[in-house]
């Protein structure tokens, strides 16, 4: 579009201005489209290891948007291409072997650029806490994050 072909407006335009009041504006483009809204900037980045991935043994980026253990299921579930709502639990391997279940806690005292190994393990329906008989028979695995 030519600058020449533009639409012409030369009366006072009320824009709203946040909750507070209006701005007035002349000369409005009516053809003019607000930015794109940006989506929010991560607040955590962790680089995690998929050891049996066919692609190549190397770290991948994780981004959090908030240090929860949801967030941070959804992420390994993303990277890994699992659906998150067939993780059952992430549990952190320390080096000394010591097992514990994640909780937003930990997820909370991962320190920024923190590098893990995530192992993803099928686990049967005997062994998670969600067993139900209504509940249709899916595979469900366990995240083992060693760090």
């Amino acid at each position: 579009m030519r600058w020449r072909d533009a639409i012409s407006i030369t009366q006072q335009v009320k824009i709203k201005k946040g909750t507070t009041g209006y701005t007035e504006a002349l000369d409005l483009n009516p053809l003019c489209e607000p930015p794109v809204k940006r989506p929010p900037k991560p607040i955590a980045c962790f680089y995690i290891r998929f050891p049996d991935e066919e692609k190549g043994d190397y770290y991948r980026a994780l981004y959090l948007s908030e240090r929860t253990v949801s967030n941070l299921t959804v992420k390994i579930a993303e990277k890994c291409k699992v659906n998150p709502g067939c993780i059952v639990r992430i549990v952190r391997v320390s080096l000394s072997g010591v097992e514990t279940a994640v909780d937003d806690d930990i997820v909370q005292q991962v320190p920024e650029g923190q590098d893990m190994v995530a192992k993803v393990t099928e686990v049967s329906r005997l062994q998670t806490s969600t067993t139900s008989i209504s509940t249709p028979p899916m595979a469900t695995v366990e995240i083992r994050l060693t760090y």
